[in-house]
């Protein structure tokens, strides 16, 4: 048997499996027999070395029963027992306000940091527009040298401020957006199971 027909039915013998384990199985012997391979034995004597493809399904899918069966065993499923519906009922005019001002606060914070974000790229902004405005008056006022050279001194004190400016933005905004996506992460992760989310 040559080494595709051997995935092709050992990737239709686990067909009850999920798809990304099958590919992980079926990786996991095409890197095998690669290796049988590349050690010098034919590929049909490779594939004929590994077994039968049968004996090979019946391993993995019993491998993975058990694991299911463990995980279920692991994780019981909680019921809410009936004092702690008439509590959660009861706190209801407690827990409600509560749970608003928190997200009122979150909501809130989240607000300001992008509000900075988003304050500092307009500073970089105004200091990258007084660039060329200052060279043009720089050079529009070369008759009066002081003020000439002041405007032009300006520019460059502007241009290198928005150089300055714009990487430390930029850098702000890429942290401002892995802060948001982990603060979201911890937020799913608290009404989300680990159940749901597999």
């Amino acid at each position: 048997m040559r080494k595709q027909e051997f995935l092709d039915k050992l990737k239709s013998s686990l067909s009850t499996l999920p798809l990304s384990e099958t590919n992980e199985q079926l990786e996991f012997y095409s890197e095998m027999i690669d290796d049988l391979i590349e050690d010098g034995v034919s590929e049909e004597d490779a594939v004929s070395k590994i077994g039968s493809v049968e004996d090979i399904a019946l391993k993995i899918l019993s491998e993975s029963s058990s694991q299911g069966a463990k995980k279920k065993s692991v994780t019981p499923k909680k019921r809410i027992s009936a004092f702690e519906i008439v509590l959660i009922v009861l706190g209801f005019p407690l827990w409600l306000p509560l749970l608003i001002v928190a997200f009122a606060i979150v909501f809130s914070l989240y607000a300001v940091l992008w509000s900075l974000v988003i304050s500092l790229w307009a500073i970089f902004a105004s200091s990258a527009a007084l660039v060329p405005y200052g060279i043009i008056s720089g050079f529009a006022n070369l008759g009066n040298t002081a003020f000439g050279f002041a405007y032009i001194g300006l520019a460059l004190i502007c241009a290198g401020t928005a150089i300055f400016l714009f990487f430390g933005c930029k850098s702000a905004t890429k942290g401002t957006v892995i802060l948001a996506k982990r603060f979201y992460g911890i937020i799913k992760g608290l009404f989300v199971s680990k159940e749901a989310a597999q």
